[in-house]
């Protein structure tokens, strides 16, 4: 897999039309969480999980879909168009804020999508949604609440964090039995390295593998999701990835994609305290540091896609 970057000649930077997180100081928490270094982490909520649940982080979760569909051109790579078009279901696995269900859905009104996820980090988009769509709470590792073959078309993106290594086999067995005979299953994740990237990311990528290992999750895994796949009996499996350029290239990825990085780092900021012990003034000026490296060094993130075909039952 070759590096692909949007459009990597430079460009003069410009603002993005994509929503951008919010500032600090607009942080709310509903009942049911609990602060922490001034975030909002949903009480009873995936213990895996490093990052909150509040509303910055919402917005953060938005602006990186408006992203990743910017790179993609589209809402995914699987070959569904047409069958999307024509009327099936869907399911959105692990769907945070489901703002990916709630645009397919407006999209594609033939359509039925139901968004799952542990935590109801859906209920700001809930209300917003097309009578084609509706969200459920669902723990995909103690078994989503449908019957085998439930779905045409199933979807998970981003869920790297809500796993440990060990229970990913889990995961994939669980959403291919929900996948109909001839249906399709993707997924989309990013390894949690930032490449090209200059000695303070670097830095701080190297802590972050360190605290998300010591919560079992090996980023790497991202890059075996094809194979596992194939172990389940999926057909047609494609894996590839983009690469996301962050402060370079053309302005309406460089700024949004910039945007999310810097909200990433204050969103994984209690977790990266709590877990390494350092102290807040030091976090802060690495990562500001880190942020100022990012057009010198021409930083970039891979986003990794794998789809595949579950076998049709007569073959």
């Amino acid at each position: 897999m070759g590096q692909r970057l949007s459009q990597p000649h430079r460009r003069p930077s410009t603002e993005s039309k994509a929503v951008a997180p919010l500032p600090k100081s607009d942080v709310t928490v509903p009942e049911g969480f609990k602060w922490v270094d001034g975030r909002g982490f949903k009480v009873g909520g995936n213990p895996t999980y490093p990052l909150p649940n509040d509303l910055y982080e919402t917005n953060r979760l938005n602006l990186q879909h408006y992203l990743i569909r910017l790179v993609f051109s589209g809402y995914f790579m699987s070959p569904v168009k047409e069958h999307l078009e024509r009327g099936i279901k869907v399911l959105d696995v692990g769907c945070g804020t489901g703002i990916w269900s709630v645009e397919c859905a407006a999209q594609y009104p033939a359509s039925d999508f139901i968004g799952t996820d542990i935590v109801d980090a859906f209920s700001r988009t809930a209300p917003s949604a097309p009578a084609n769509c509706r969200f459920e709470l669902a723990d995909t590792l103690k078994g989503l609440p449908f019957p085998d073959g439930s779905f045409d078309f199933v979807f998970q993106r981003m869920q790297l964090s809500s796993f440990r290594e060990d229970e990913w086999p889990t995961v994939i067995t669980e959403l291919v039995r929900v996948v109909c005979p001839g249906g399709w299953i993707e997924l989309v994740d990013m390894d949690g390295w930032l490449y090209g990237a200059g000695p303070k990311t670097t830095e701080f990528c190297t802590k972050l593998r360190t605290v998300l290992k010591m919560r079992g999750i090996v980023p790497s895994i991202v890059r075996e999701v094809g194979g596992m796949l194939e172990a389940t009996g999926i057909e047609d499996v494609v894996h590839d990835h983009r690469s996301i350029p962050v402060g370079w290239g053309p302005a309406e990825v460089a700024v949004p994609s910039t945007k999310n990085l810097v909200a990433f780092f204050e969103s994984m900021k209690p977790t990266m305290l709590l877990v390494l012990g350092i102290p807040e003034l030091e976090y802060d000026t690495l990562i500001g540091e880190a942020s100022e490296e990012l057009n010198t060094y021409q930083t970039y993130w891979n986003i990794d896609y794998a789809f595949g075909r579950k076998p049709l039952s007569t073959e």
